[in-house]
């Protein structure tokens, strides 16, 4: 799937709990699974999640605003209102890398994909 995609920015893998905002209904347990300027993966479990609006807070950061442009079983895809620092990104990938397979189960990344590396992605 990766290697079919153009994408105009690098997307790095990395492993963060995070808190989801729709509206008014919050979820604490949500994970963000690759990040990029523009946008990120997040796992959101059995949150029920709907195309629109969002707010993703990482522990330690302000929380970023975007739209769920996708989403496939657990996994959705956020663009971003704003397009996120290159630092902000350096930043947080290093604070959260991904070392070693997420524990949920039901994660549609692939074993090939979880090594910390940056891949080429758009969202």
């Amino acid at each position: 799937m990766y290697a079919e995609e153009k994408r105009a920015e690098s997307r790095y893998e990395l492993s963060s709990k995070a808190r989801l905002r729709q509206g008014k209904v919050r979820h604490p347990d949500a994970i963000v699974l690759d990040l990029s300027q523009g946008g990120c993966l997040i796992d959101h479990g059995h949150f029920h999640l709907t195309l629109g609006t969002i707010t993703v807070t990482l522990p330690g950061f302000e929380a970023f605003t975007g739209l769920v442009r996708w989403i496939e079983g657990q996994s959705a895809g956020v663009w971003f209102d704003r397009p996120l620092h290159p630092a902000i990104v350096d930043h947080i990938t290093g604070l959260f890398p991904r070392e070693r397979p997420m524990a949920r189960a039901n994660t549609m990344i692939s074993h090939a994909c979880l090594q910390v590396r940056p891949r080429s992605v758009l969202l």
